[in-house]
């Protein structure tokens, strides 16, 4: 059975308060917790709907929405999700990379800094899920 969001971060303004790259984690347990079924319908617009943020105050619909938004294109920049093959339009998979990602608990401490393929990039510790498959930067060794 597939988590809430609301079940696992209960206060909006604590989700509000994290950066795009942190509420990705969050993001990413939530997605990694959804159903086959559910996964197999997974978009942006589907993700964006109100049932998404049940459990919240309606009156924080728009900005959990607008926050998850940038969480999500970081996810997708970063390789955490990717375009369905051979599907048209925003479908996507969690890719094995995002599967690693398996508790929001991880999602607290501030980013490292690692050169990644697309250059310097901050990368919270909890989403390296303890294996560094980036590649610190020589500056920061």
């Amino acid at each position: 059975m597939s988590k809430s969001l609301y079940s696992m971060v209960p206060d909006p303004e604590a989700l509000l308060a994290l950066e795009p790259e942190e509420l990705a984690g969050v993001l990413l347990e939530y997605l990694n917790s959804l159903s086959d079924g559910e996964r197999g319908q997974l978009n942006r617009y589907n993700f964006s709907l109100a049932h998404t943020f049940e459990g919240y105050p309606h009156t924080y619909y728009e900005r959990l929405s607008r926050a998850f938004m940038e969480a999500w294109v970081w996810a997708e920049r970063e390789g955490f999700i990717a375009p369905r093959p051979g599907e048209q339009g925003d479908w996507v998979f969690i890719t094995w990379r995002g599967r690693r990602i398996v508790s929001a608990t991880r999602y607290l401490a501030k980013p490292i800094p690692f050169k990644g393929a697309l250059g310097f990039i901050h990368v919270p510790p909890r989403l390296l899920n303890g294996k560094h498959f980036l590649a610190p930067h020589k500056d920061q060794k």
